[in-house]
């Protein structure tokens, strides 16, 4: 990883640690566009590793669907929080504290790999979202699906200012 890359990863990691950005992640709860591939590729007997899981919003919310999930995020304040989330909704989850660029999973372990909202884009670089993709090809199952969505927290348009801000 260049000095670059690690510098963005680490940007990234400090403001999911900040409390007034992860405050506005305690939402648990499928959109409909996730309710609708969830149900579409998401067979009910998968493992589910749930990428970049953030305070447990899509975790929490397939457990609650009875499917076996397993959430991995950057930061551990989120999933400190995830775990909370969990057990409030009284669900079982697995988390753990993981780069998305070197996921401590055996080859083929899930059938569905969930990117969603932002994760992508906030990975460092396009060598980082390509070990990113390696990495969710390897620890999926032959046939498995990825399901992901892309719009970023650091993105540089007019909505900019109100996702910093959260106004």
């Amino acid at each position: 990883m260049s000095k670059r890359e690690a510098a963005i990863r680490d940007l990234v990691r400090g403001s999911y640690e900040d409390p007034s950005v992860v405050a506005r992640y305690t939402t648990v709860g499928l959109w409909p566009s996730e309710e609708i591939l969830i149900l579409e590729y998401v067979p009910d007997d998968a493992y589910v590793l749930d990428l970049g899981c953030g305070a447990g919003r899509t975790t929490v919310a397939l457990a609650e669907l009875g499917i076996r999930v397993h959430g991995v995020d950057i930061s551990s304040t989120m999933v400190s929080i995830a775990r909370r989330q969990t057990e409030l909704a009284h669900v079982d989850a697995d988390y753990s504290v993981m780069d998305a660029m070197k996921l401590g999973f055996a080859d083929n372990s899930f059938e569905v790999v969930l990117y969603s909202y932002n994760g992508i884009e906030l990975i460092p670089g396009i060598n980082g979202k390509l070990r990113v993709m390696q990495e969710v090809w390897r620890v999926l199952r032959k046939g498995g699906h990825l399901i992901f969505s892309s719009h970023s927290f650091f993105a540089l348009n007019r909505f900019f200012p109100s996702r910093l801000y959260g106004v």
